[in-house]
C-alpha cells in the first residue's frame, strides 16, 4: 500500500509540476527568461500535499492547512499565467524644482485667501528700470576713506571665503576642479564695476549655489547667467508679483537648503573622538566669535588666526636634527629634517654641539626646507659659533627655493653674527 501510494504521488507530482510558460508578471513568482514585457518564465508548484502525507505522519489539522495553501499557491499562479504585461510603476515628479514650487504654492495660497504675512515688498521697493553709470555721490576725501575702508576690508575678507568655500562645494559636487585665483580676480572686477552702476559688493551664496546645483541639477556657468537674467526679469518685469511673495516661502527654503548642506558628519560624536583637539577648537572658537559679535568676518578672523597659531605649532615640532660622526672623527654631518620657519628655528640652535664637535661640521638640509628669514637667521647664528671656535661650516642639499633665500639673506640680517 505504502509503496503504491508513492508510486501516484509521484506521477501526481509529476503532472503538477510540469513547466508552464506565462508571461512575466510583477515579481510575484521568481523566474528566469528574457528580459522586458514580454519575457517568460517558469513557475513551478511546491511538493504536492499528496507526497507529503504519503512519506511523512502529518496530523489531520495540519493537513488541512497544506491543504489551503497549496490552493492558495495555485490560485496565484493561475493570476500569474492570465497576467499579459508588466507594468512598472510610475514615480510622479514635481513639474519643476521644488523650492520654485513651494514657492508658487504658497504665494497663490496666500494671496488666494488673504493671508496677511511679511512678503519681499515689504523690504522695500523693486527696481522698475535697468541702472545707468555713474559716479557715487559721495566727497572723495580721506575721511571718506577711512569710513568705508573697515567695511570694505571686512565685506572684501568675508566675501572671498564665502567665495571660494563655495567653489570648493562645487567641485566635489560636481567633480570638477575650478580655479580659485581667477574665481577671485573676477569678483573683485566684478565688484568695482557695479560700484558704478549704484550696486553693492556681492559674492558666491553657498545656499542658492546648492539650490542650484543639487535641487535644479545645474553643471555649468551657463546657469549663473540664467540665473541672473531671469532674477533681472522677474525684478522690472514683474515687480509686482514678487513683492507678493511671502518671505515664509523663502524662509522655509533656505532652511532646508542649510539642512541639506550641513555637513553633520562633522559634529557626530564619533567624528569628534577622531578629530585632533585643535581642528575642535578652531571649530568651536569660530562659531563662538560669529555668535558673540554678530559679525561672521570677525568670527573669519579670529578663526584663521587660531587655525594658524594651532598649525605652527604643530609643523614646529617636526623639525628634527640627527648627528652622525664619520669613523675617523675629523667630520660630523647634521641632517636636518622638517619645515625650518619662525617656530622651529628657535630651537634649532641647541640641537648643535659646538663644543665638542671636530673641526668640520656639516649641515645637510636635503630633507628640510627654509621658508622665511628667522631660518636663515638662525643658520648664520650657528655658522658664527663654529667659525669663533675656529671650525669649519658647509651647508649641503639646499632645494632651489630655499638656495635662493639663502643666498639672498645670509649675512644680511642683524644680529646673526
Amino acid at each position: 500500500m505504502r509503496r503504491s501510494e508513492r508510486r501516484r504521488a509521484r506521477s501526481s507530482h509529476s503532472a503538477i509540476s510540469s513547466s508552464t510558460r506565462v508571461p512575466r508578471g510583477r515579481g510575484f513568482f521568481r523566474g528566469s527568461g528574457r528580459t522586458g514585457s514580454n519575457a517568460v518564465f517558469t513557475v513551478r508548484t511546491p511538493t504536492p500535499y499528496s507526497r507529503i502525507k504519503a512519506r511523512y505522519d502529518i496530523p489531520a489539522r495540519a493537513s488541512r492547512r497544506i491543504a489551503a495553501y497549496e490552493s492558495t499557491l495555485d490560485f496565484g499562479g493561475a493570476i500569474a499565467a492570465s497576467s499579459r504585461r508588466a507594468r512598472p510603476c510610475s514615480h510622479h515628479k514635481p513639474p519643476g524644482p521644488a523650492p520654485l514650487v513651494s514657492i508658487v504654492i504658497l504665494t497663490v495660497i496666500t494671496v488666494a485667501a488673504g493671508i496677511a504675512v511679511p512678503t519681499v515688498g515689504d523690504k522695500g521697493a523693486l527696481p522698475s528700470s535697468l541702472p545707468v553709470p555713474g559716479l557715487p555721490d559721495v566727497p572723495f576725501t580721506l575721511d571718506t576713506l577711512t569710513t568705508i575702508a573697515p567695511y570694505a576690508f571686512a565685506m572684501a575678507l568675508v566675501g572671498l571665503m564665502e567665495s571660494l568655500m563655495t567653489a570648493k562645494l562645487v567641485d566635489d559636487s560636481t567633480d570638477t576642479h575650478s580655479n580659485k585665483t581667477r574665481e577671485s580676480i573676477g569678483q573683485d572686477i566684478a565688484n568695482i564695476i557695479t560700484g558704478f552702476f549704484g550696486g553693492m559688493g556681492g559674492c558666491a551664496m553657498i545656499g542658492q549655489t546648492m539650490i542650484n546645483v543639487k535641487v535644479s541639477g545645474a553643471r555649468t556657468r551657463l546657469s549663473t547667467v540664467l540665473a541672473g537674467s531671469f532674477l533681472m526679469v522677474l525684478c522690472i518685469a514683474f515687480g509686482p508679483v514678487v513683492s507678493d511673495i511671502p518671505m515664509a516661502a523663502l524662509v522655509a527654503v533656505m532652511s532646508m537648503v542649510s539642512f541639506a548642506t550641513f555637513d553633520w558628519h562633522s559634529i557626530a560624536p564619533k567624528t569628534l573622538k577622531r578629530m585632533p583637539a585643535g581642528e575642535i577648537a578652531v571649530m568651536v572658537i569660530t562659531v563662538a566669535a560669529v555668535v558673540a559679535t554678530h559679525n561672521l568676518a570677525v568670527g573669519v578672523v579670529v578663526g584663521s588666526l587660531t587655525a594658524m597659531v594651532i598649525f605652527a605649532k604643530r609643523v614646529a615640532h617636526l623639525a628634527q636634527v640627527t648627528a652622525v660622526v664619520d669613523p675617523d672623527g675629523s667630520t660630523v654631518v647634521y641632517r636636518v629634517t622638517g619645515e625650518l620657519f619662525f617656530a622651529s628655528s628657535n630651537d634649532l640652535d641647541g640641537q648643535f654641539d659646538c663644543a665638542s664637535d671636530p673641526d668640520k661640521v656639516v649641515i645637510d638640509l636635503f630633507a628640510a626646507h627654509i621658508w622665511d628669514a628667522s631660518s636663515v637667521a638662525a643658520l648664520d647664528a650657528i655658522e658664527t659659533k663654529y667659525e669663533q671656535r675656529g671650525e669649519t661650516v658647509e651647508i649641503t642639499g639646499l632645494n632651489d627655493p630655499s638656495a635662493d633665500l639663502h643666498g639672498k639673506l645670509t649675512g644680511e640680517l642683524a644680529g646673526s653674527h
